[in-house]
């Protein structure tokens, strides 16, 4: 008999200590493989998290560099940087693009062991912001498998589980502590059988295990919506039974919200790159004149310090712009 016993688990903020807890009182006797991702800054070191887990984990505690066996009893942490993936009785970790803004991310994770071990999932998204884990969590569903949504009531940062509950028919929703138990039940059940997994999320998992398939497949869904990446600027194709999932030509992938986000700062970044322009344009237009005046050029002289005093409002303004854009935003937030 098949049983649920391959356990996904995702978070971002505030889910170090939530996965530490687990770990620490999982038995030694666990049956189940599990595999986590946590949302860390690409130049953390690995070995502080896995050692911090060895220390807590009756289990082996492994974060893999490339493609090696999966096993069960064993905990496989994604490394900074690295998304990781399963394929059958296999994990593997690469550098494919990044997705909801990260690598590695919860949905890649998600996406492939539901396509890998349909039914046999286990998928659990513990506490964090934003919208990572919700279409890996549809994905599990779609394959027959579990979805665990930590209640976020119980969480530090509840948004990204908001957003889940909000977008997946989840199926337990339990503390952390409740979780524990849920878990040890959970890889004890049988797996249904003859699930068939959608060819959609086949592709949704190349695009990020061979990235240069990426182009191709997406040139195969349609005609691209009016929105850009904000990774890397290319056109985005919308995606998921909510359509609020987007796709760029190289396999950049994003859930609504973070596609948001990601507009945000990328409106930030284009605002300040104005105004730095408009800066540098004040300080040439004063050289320009000065350089007219020692010539005797009084008239020329004038006409740059004109555009250098139009170019500083230019710029004032623009600061004031951002000002604005930023108190919206930050009230939008409260």
């Amino acid at each position: 008999m098949v049983r649920r016993n391959l356990v996904v688990i995702g978070g971002s903020a505030g889910a170090v200590e939530a996965v530490a807890y687990l770990l620490g009182e999982l038995p030694e006797d666990f049956p189940g493989y599990l595999l986590v991702v946590l949302h860390l800054a690409a130049t953390s070191k690995p070995e502080w998290l896995r050692a911090m887990f060895a220390k807590r984990c009756r289990l082996p505690v492994e974060t893999p560099a490339d493609e090696q066996a999966l096993e069960p009893g064993r905990v496989y942490v994604a490394r900074p940087d690295h998304h990781l993936l399963v394929k059958k009785d296999r994990v593997l970790a690469n550098r494919g693009p990044r997705e909801n803004l990260w690598r590695p991310a919860i949905d890649v994770l998600f996406r492939s062991a539901a396509v890998a071990y349909d039914s046999r999932v286990i998928g659990v998204l513990l506490s964090g912001e934003l919208d990572d884990g919700t279409s890996g969590l549809q994905a599990i569903n779609a394959c027959g498998g579990v979805t665990v949504v930590q209640n976020p009531d119980d969480a530090l940062h509840p948004a990204m589980l908001q957003t889940a509950l909000a977008n997946v028919r989840v199926d337990h929703c339990p503390t952390l502590r409740e979780l524990l138990t849920l878990l040890i039940r959970l890889v004890q059940e049988p797996a249904p059988s003859g699930v068939s997994v959608p060819e959609s999320l086949r592709k949704e998992v190349r695009l990020i295990e061979v990235p240069q398939d990426a182009p191709q497949i997406m040139a195969e869904r349609g005609s691209p919506v009016a929105l850009s990446c904000p990774e890397c600027s290319g056109p985005l194709w919308r995606e998921g039974s909510d359509r609020a999932h987007f796709r760029c030509m190289v396999g950049h992938g994003f859930h609504l919200n973070t596609l948001a986000d990601g507009s945000d700062d990328e409106l930030d970044r284009t605002l300040w790159a104005a105004i730095r322009m408009f800066e540098q344009r004040v300080n040439i237009s004063r050289m320009l004149g000065e350089q007219e005046h020692m010539r005797g050029r009084a008239q020329r002289a004038q006409l740059y310090e004109s555009r250098a005093r139009e170019s500083q409002r230019y710029a004032q303004t623009l600061r004031e712009l951002h000002q604005r854009r930023r108190l919206v935003l930050d009230e939008s937030d409260e």
